[in-house]
């Protein structure tokens, strides 16, 4: 996952190409997320060298209970 502060998510969150956007995810321990894949989607061109230069780490993403 790419590793992002609170005002780099802001600065890439939103529209990009071709009715896609961007929304990262916040983690409970304040970082925001996004996939990798993001960085090879052509949709989201306008900021690859932007996220390219970012951290990445693994993350565990829990299941989403439908209870």
């Amino acid at each position: 996952m790419i590793i992002l502060t609170a005002q780099q998510a802001d600065h890439v969150r939103g529209p990009t190409g071709n009715g896609a956007a961007l929304d990262p995810r916040e983690l409970p321990d304040g970082v925001f997320i996004l996939p990798e894949a993001v960085l090879t989607d052509p949709n989201h061109a306008m900021h690859h060298d932007f996220l390219a230069a970012m951290p990445t780490r693994t993350v565990d993403i829990p299941a989403v209970s439908d209870e």
